[in-house]
Order: C-alpha cells, then structure tokens, then sequence
C-alpha cells in the first residue's frame, strides 16, 4: 500500500481538514472506503440513524457476526450467500453450515434471524434522549457472538457514532501528541480499555474535525483507522 503521509518523517504534526480529505479521497478513489456499505452511506447512517425493521436489523448483526475475524471481502461474499439462502428458505442451520463451516457463528446467526424482532426492539426500545447512547452499545453484548469490540462495530452500522479507541487510533493520538517518543516508548501507553489521558488526546483528534468537516466522530475514527492500518498514513 502507497504510503500518502507519514508521522515518522515529520511530513505533518496535525490531521485537519485539507488532510482528512486528501485521505478519504484516497480510499475513496481506490475503492477501500467501503465496510459493507460505502463510506458515503455510512455518513449518512451517523448523522441520521434509521430505524430498522427486523429483518434489516438481523443482517446487521448478521454481517457483524461473520466480519469478525475475517477479512472485509470473505465478509461481504459470505454475507450475501448466506442472507440469499436465508431469504429464500428460512434460517436453516444444516444448510447454512454448508455456505460457512463455522458453527458457532451459524449458530449464533440462526438465533440471531429466530429472535429478529426481539432484538430490535429491545435495541430501539433504549433509543431515548434522556438516556445515554452506551445503555444502546452494551445492550447489543445481549446478541449471540456480539461481544464487547464486536458491539461497536454493529452499533455504528446501526447509526450510533462511536469511536473503538483501538491499537491505531490510539497510536495516531499518541504520536500526534508526543512526537518525541519512539515507536516502543509510544507503545507502553496503549491499553485497553484507553486510559483517561490517552482518550483525551484522540477526543482532541475527533472534536477538531467534527467542527472542520460538519462529519460525526464515529465517521472521523473509521477513515483515520483505515488510513492508519492500510498505512496510506503512516505512523510507525
């Protein structure tokens, strides 16, 4: 993968506008803006969440379910055979298990399709202005296979923008931040769950752009993880 701007030489000390551009223009024009949907659309689920019906909602989970620990192209294909044969012949584990030879995950993807309407409701159900969007993220650990990093990822394809705070985001804050440390030194201040001052400084990141580019956070740390694990922005 070309490297466009890199942390290590010095080339910039910031992200702002111009260069958050530069770099969805990027992966746009390369075609490696997309999860399951592209860049364009997921924007407009986070600035304006929809409400699913259950079936909607059950791909969700459903695509989430197989997108861990796979490649997002492995995801898509499987995704689309095994919503085609659950569309066409119901949630059928003996032949779903044919199409991805993962049982655990079949298993969880037919409790997730039988228990559809539950889900969602219950989902939605948390959807209120009074109460915080994480009772909506953690609600979704309730789900068969979605667990404490799976629920992000299917809380903003849901429309929640929310940022992971994982491995990259956090390097990229922390290198932004402290130019002067190396690559181990900079490493030592990694953890999980993100400490306080290390998400101060990737929140720091987030408000800055969310007020250049009118875009929610939750879109800001998709693009900027994706630069930073493709390495079109290189940090190392």
């Amino acid at each position: 993968m070309k490297v466009l701007f890199s942390l290590k030489e010095k080339e910039i000390s910031s992200i702002n506008k111009n260069l958050f551009n530069d770099i969805l223009s990027y992966l746009r024009e390369n075609n490696l803006d997309s999860d399951r949907i592209s860049s364009a659309e997921l924007s407009k689920v986070l600035k304006n969440p929809p409400v699913l019906t259950p079936e909607e909602f059950a791909q969700e989970i459903i695509y989430v379910i197989l997108a861990s620990g796979f490649s997002q192209r492995t995801a898509i294909k499987k995704w689309r055979e095994i919503m085609n044969e659950i569309n066409s012949n119901g949630a059928n584990f003996d032949e779903l298990i044919q199409i991805f030879k993962n049982q655990t995950k079949i298993k969880s993807i037919v409790k997730a399709w039988e228990n559809k309407k539950e889900f969602r409701d219950g989902f939605y159900n948390l959807r209120n202005e009074n109460r915080p969007l994480q009772e909506q993220v953690d609600y979704l650990e309730t789900i068969p296979y979605i667990g404490k990093t799976t629920k992000n990822h299917l809380a903003r394809n849901l429309g929640i923008s929310i940022v992971k705070y994982d491995v990259w985001i956090q390097r990229l804050g922390i290198a932004l931040k402290y130019p002067e440390l190396s690559k181990k030194e900079t490493e030592t201040l990694i953890k999980f769950p993100v400490t306080d001052d290390v998400k101060v400084i990737c929140d720091d990141i987030f408000n800055s752009l969310e007020e250049q580019t009118g875009e929610s956070r939750g879109f800001i740390d998709v693009i900027l993880w994706k630069a930073c694990q493709l390495e079109i922005l290189s940090i190392k």
